[in-house]
């Protein structure tokens, strides 16, 4: 009797001493609901009342990590260090995010030697590593993500996907969330707010892991989402800890974790009673404020219709006058192929408004070819009187009768100043009848251009409603081609590039040597009788350029 006494307490010390030692070689421990979980809580991390693991809430910038409180070994008994055990687990979890248009970073279980995970910093690196550590081969630490941000410089494939990580938050491997059922990959979100129920099973003998996720309404998928060949010898060291960990950044979420199972003993983890897990608390959105369910909408609709208004008085102006420039491009086009790529080079000899056919897009084709001809590069056209339409002649024609691919040029410049303007070649001044004398168009646009208003000649009926640097365009491009010295009007190529915005209207001169005039030099500014058709030449002194005056 007495040695019992005395080997009694002795023998209940020693299995006292031994229990840790046995407890750390390996678990089978499962929780359907956390109320009386032996748990190492870390950071912001709470057992809620109705046994729920909340590992971080929506505060901003915070983590939570919830651990095992003993250590398992996951080292053979041999002691090689390249013999791993098997382990398995389940376990349940809800991401809900504070706002349902953005997910919230995520959680991970996690494989550590320490329950402390020191250095692990929240947002991206869910409280496990930071971005000095991340990666390095002495972290010891295994996890498996659910991560719901994109993170691009962790390599993340999508912002909703699971993965296997190790020493870093770099996956080994990860795919997109998604569950094999019906027979086939189904997509769902991981921060949806339902639970979801997760599966990892490592065979240490085969080195093969396998991971499993689907919503908690569903049976275990018969296809796990990842399966890899992964040697986890040199990850693990003796003895280790599991749990899990989560984090918030500016984008914020409530973590929880309803219930887990575990085995380390070589078996399957036990299957979890999800009948009697704890429920998700719910949750309802803020009441916004007036401002945001009034006030708002009326803002945004006045903005809205703001806008739209803005673009049709946009559009309007683009079109009254883009339809005019297009019968500018459109003639022009046209003489340019009678000058170049007819082996002749065809003279039109009266290009005016009244010969200017348009399609149902309204594109100008040149019509009336009553007084083409024919004309060679090498000889000059021999004609024995002027033809054309008063307004629309060059002045060398009023000397010399003869029509060349520059008078063409001339014609299509006062075109282009009629079509700008609105106004004939020919204009009657205030206060005058049709038997007194009358100013050519191109004069009263080259003094509006000379005082720096070239705008006040555009045609009113566009009430202001054109794009500026078309119709100036047009203006100038119009005075250049109608210049008085057939020497400094373009060819009809270098037209066709500035009214494409292929080529610099700067280049060219608005007005130069007039040929015949007296002095040799000079501006010709040329008036018209209209009872006579009679043609007078006036000159000033003096070389115009478009680059001059920032006009």
């Amino acid at each position: 009797m007495f040695l019992v006494e005395i080997l009694l307490p002795i023998t209940i010390l020693i299995l006292l001493l031994l229990l840790p030692a046995a407890e750390a070689q390996g678990a089978d421990f499962i929780y359907n609901g956390f109320r009386d979980a032996d748990l190492v809580l870390g950071d912001i991390a709470t057992l809620t009342q109705n046994g729920l693991l909340r590992l971080t809430n929506n505060i901003p910038t915070q983590k939570g990590r919830a651990f095992y409180r003993a250590p398992l070994h996951f080292k053979n008994s041999s002691g090689s260090t390249n013999a791993t055990r098997s382990f398995s687990t389940t376990f349940v979890s809800a991401i809900v995010p504070q706002d349902p248009n953005f997910n919230g970073h995520g959680l991970a279980f996690v494989i550590s030697p320490s329950v402390e995970l020191p250095g692990g910093v929240p947002a991206q690196f869910l409280g496990i590593f930071n971005p000095n550590n991340n990666g390095n081969s002495s972290n010891h630490i295994f996890a498996i993500e659910h991560d719901t941000v994109l993170s691009p410089e962790l390599n993340d494939i999508a912002d909703n996907h699971v993965g296997i990580d190790i020493n870093g938050l770099v996956s080994n491997k990860s795919a997109p969330a998604a569950y094999f059922y019906g027979g086939r990959w189904n997509n769902f979100s991981l921060s949806s707010g339902s639970p979801i129920q997760t599966w990892i099973e490592y065979d240490g003998t085969f080195k093969q892991l396998t991971v499993t996720v689907a919503p908690i309404n569903l049976p275990r998928p018969p296809r796990p989402l990842l399966s890899a060949i992964i040697d986890l010898a040199p990850v693990f060291v003796d003895p280790m800890y599991v749990g899990f960990s989560s984090s918030t950044g500016q984008l914020r979420a409530s973590h929880y974790i309803l219930g887990w199972s575990y085995n380390a003993n070589g078996g399957q983890a036990r299957a979890l009673n999800l009948s009697s897990l704890p429920t998700l608390p719910r949750f309802t959105p803020k009441p916004k404020p007036k401002i945001l369910t009034i006030g708002l909408p009326i803002i945004a609709g006045f903005l809205s219709l703001a806008a739209v208004s803005i673009s049709i008085i946009t559009i309007r102006k683009k079109i009254k006058y883009s339809e005019r420039f297009q019968i500018v491009k459109g003639v022009a086009a046209g003489l340019l192929y009678l000058h170049e790529e007819w082996e002749q080079l065809v003279l039109h000899r009266d290009v005016k408004a009244s010969n200017v056919l348009l399609d149902g897009d309204l594109n100008g084709k040149l019509g009336d070819f009553g007084l083409a001809r024919l004309y060679d590069h090498g000889a000059a056209p021999k004609t024995t009187h002027v033809v054309g339409t008063i307004g629309y002649l060059a002045p060398e024609l009023t000397r010399t009768s003869k029509a060349t691919t520059s008078t063409d040029v001339f014609a299509l410049g006062v075109f282009m100043l009629e079509v700008a303007t609105g106004r004939r070649p020919v204009q009657y001044p205030e206060g005058t009848s049709n038997s007194g004398e009358e100013v050519v168009l191109r004069q009263w646009v080259y003094n509006c251009w000379k005082r720096g208003s070239i705008l006040e000649v555009s045609d009113p009926k566009l009430r202001g409603e054109y794009i500026v640097d078309e119709i100036e365009l047009v203006l100038k491009l119009g005075l250049v081609c109608s210049n008085p010295a057939a020497v400094s009007r373009p060819g009809m190529r270098q037209v066709i590039q500035i009214l494409e915005g292929r080529a610099a209207l700067t280049e060219l001169v608005i007005s130069s040597r007039a040929e015949g005039s007296p002095g040799g030099h000079g501006y010709s500014t040329v008036y018209y009788n209209s009872s006579t058709d009679n043609v007078s030449v006036e000159t000033e002194s003096a070389v115009e350029s478009l680059l001059s005056g920032g006009r």
